[in-house]
């Protein structure tokens, strides 16, 4: 936000962090500045501005957060019937086995982001879009693993990578969409 105006313009107000970036006076073009505490006639602006971003960031309950989570762990189409009982047991087995383990994700993820992850209790990720992507985040890279599981390779390259992208995509597909 501009500190002034016009022929009166002394700097800009950043309002992510509430500080005031003040402009020297011999300097006309504002590459040389001081970065001071927001001056106190601005600080309501601030203050407003600041609330008005946090709630642009996109909130989002939790029934939708759920809908979004089931779009990022995608649960498999029911296996197609084949002749074969033993065939068919597995593939059904398999199938119950990959939908639990999504739903169990969900529900981690929906937790880490209801206030158990790391920074939840910031205003600007309680019930939000980027609440909701850094809480998928937060479950990939550090959610328990199996032994034969190689974390560092899937959660730079493989299905965890995956994951995070997907929850990307989502989240900036729903932000935008809300916010236009």
């Amino acid at each position: 936000m501009p500190l002034g105006k016009e022929d009166h313009l002394r700097g800009q107000l950043d309002v992510i962090n509430k500080k005031a970036i003040i402009y020297s006076e011999n300097d006309q073009l504002g590459s040389t500045y001081e970065v001071t505490d927001v001056p106190a006639e601005s600080k309501e602006a601030v203050e407003k501005a600041y609330a008005d971003l946090v709630e642009q960031i996109s909130n989002i309950d939790d029934e939708l957060a759920e809908e979004t989570l089931k779009r990022i762990y995608v649960d498999p189409k029911r296996p197609s019937y084949v002749p074969e009982q033993s065939v068919m047991e597995r593939r059904e087995k398999a199938y119950e086995a990959t939908v639990k383990q999504n739903q169990g994700f969900r529900e981690n993820v929906l937790e880490v982001w209801n206030g158990k992850g790391t920074g939840m209790d910031s205003e600007i990720m309680q019930g939000t879009v980027w609440g909701l992507y850094n809480a998928v985040v937060e479950w990939e890279d550090y959610r328990p693993t199996s032994q034969d599981d190689s974390r560092s390779y899937n959660v730079l390259w493989g299905d965890r990578s995956l994951r995070k992208e997907a929850a990307y995509a989502e989240l900036f597909q729903f932000a935008t969409e809300n916010n236009s």
